[in-house]
């Protein structure tokens, strides 16, 4: 639950999923950013279908689905309180009906503006101070790259047929 608190802190939302499995209920915090909710118009803290992004190894992929992949695969599980369609790669592993009756997810928004449905980040004042600071870190950047590797400034003769070529000494040509 402590990820969950981060995530709706830092990020603007937590999102928790509820697993079934064994007789034991587990609740687990999942990134918000690989969460895309659709809410019901008339009540934006309603979920109607629910589309999570996650990967899945190869080995995985075998033990759960038989699949054989060379490399990790995305995984999308897309949910309403009536279906469930689990997608990897291309390939749909199932489609079928939702075994709990419900969505199994909960949106937790933070510091959501009235009639809103995502939340905001607590972070939202400091970043104009952090791009600030970057901003004053790439000119110094800028001036140390400048100072140790100056550009050389190579000028050439327009006509170089007509140079007197010779040996030159401190006090001139000779």
């Amino acid at each position: 639950m402590l990820q969950a608190g981060t995530n709706a802190s830092v990020l603007g939302d937590a999102v928790l999923k509820t697993i079934v499995s064994d007789g034991r209920v587990r609740v687990m915090s999942i990134d918000p950013s690989r969460f895309f909710p659709t809410f019901r118009s008339d009540d934006p803290l309603t979920l109607r279908k629910v589309a999570v992004l996650s990967s899945i190894s190869p080995d995985e992929a075998r033990e759960l689905y038989g699949l054989t992949l060379g490399r990790p695969a995305e995984l999308l599980e897309t949910w309403t309180p009536y279906s469930l369609r689990v997608e990897v790669g291309a390939a749909t592993v199932f489609a079928g009906v939702n075994p709990y009756g419900f969505i199994p997810y909960v949106h937790v928004a933070n510091l959501a503006p009235a009639g809103a449905a995502f939340g905001l980040s607590e972070l939202e004042d400091v970043i104009p101070l952090n791009r600030e600071f970057e901003e004053r870190l790439s000119d110094q950047a800028d001036t140390i790259r400048y100072h140790a590797d100056p550009p050389v400034v190579s000028v050439t003769h327009p006509e170089p047929e007509t140079t007197q070529r010779g040996r030159w000494s401190a006090r001139g040509r000779r």
